[in-house]
C-alpha cells in the first residue's frame, strides 16, 4: 500500500480548515503529535502540536481522555484501556506506567474520512500493539503514546459485462504523541 503524497497534507488542512470546536483541556500534557494513514483512508505523515488531556466540551461536559492538536481539532479519544506494566523505583522516586489504549472511536473515524476526501469507514479497530507509556517523578514526567489502527473503507463495486465485483478496501494506520510536563 502506498501513504498518500499531497503538496499540502490532507491532516494540515483539515486541522487549518476543518471544523475546529471549543474543547476545555483538563491535565493537559502539551507535546506534539502525528498521523498517519496508508491505503483506502491514506494521510500523509503529519506532525503538529498538541495536548493529552481530559477533553470537555463547550458546556464543560467530560467527552473522555485524548488528543486535542493547538488549533482546536479532535483527534482520538480514549475507547478502552488496560494497566500492563507499574514499577517504582523507591531510591529515586521515579514511577513508570504502562498501558494498552484503544483511539478507535468515532472522533477518529470523523479525522479519517474528512483528512482522507471522503473515506467510508466501515470498520475500525485497535492493534494490539497500542500503548501510552508514562514517566514521572515528583511534578515532572512524560508522556509517549503509539496507538495503531486498521480497517475497510466502504465496500466499491464495479460492473463489467454480466459479473460486479465489490471490494472493501483496507487501510492501517499508527497516532503518536509525544509530551512532557
Amino acid at each position: 500500500m502506498k501513504t498518500a503524497r499531497k503538496l499540502i497534507p490532507a491532516f494540515v488542512l483539515a486541522a487549518i480548515t476543518g471544523p475546529a470546536h471549543a474543547y476545555y483541556l483538563t491535565n493537559a500534557v502539551p507535546g506534539t503529535a502525528s498521523i498517519e494513514v496508508t491505503g483506502a483512508c491514506a494521510i500523509a505523515p503529519t506532525t503538529s502540536k498538541a495536548y493529552l488531556a481530559n477533553v470537555h466540551d463547550d458546556e464543560r461536559n467530560l467527552l473522555g481522555w485524548g488528543i486535542v492538536t493547538a488549533s482546536g481539532q479532535l483527534i482520538a479519544l480514549r475507547q478502552d484501556r488496560f494497566e500492563t506494566r507499574y514499577q517504582q523505583d523507591y531510591a529515586s522516586g521515579e514511577q513508570r506506567a504502562v498501558e494498552y489504549i484503544d483511539m478507535t472511536g468515532k472522533a477518529l473515524e470523523n479525522v479519517l474520512a474528512f483528512a482522507s476526501g471522503g473515506c467510508a469507514v466501515a470498520r475500525l479497530q485497535p492493534g494490539i500493539d497500542s500503548r501510552v507509556s508514562y514517566t514521572w517523578n515528583g511534578g515532572h514526567g512524560r508522556a509517549n503514546l503509539k496507538a495503531t489502527f486498521a480497517g475497510f473503507d466502504g465496500a466499491r463495486c464495479n460492473e463489467l459485462g454480466d459479473s460486479r465485483h465489490c471490494k472493501a478496501r483496507k487501510f492501517s494506520g499508527s497516532i503518536t504523541f509525544r509530551g512532557s510536563w
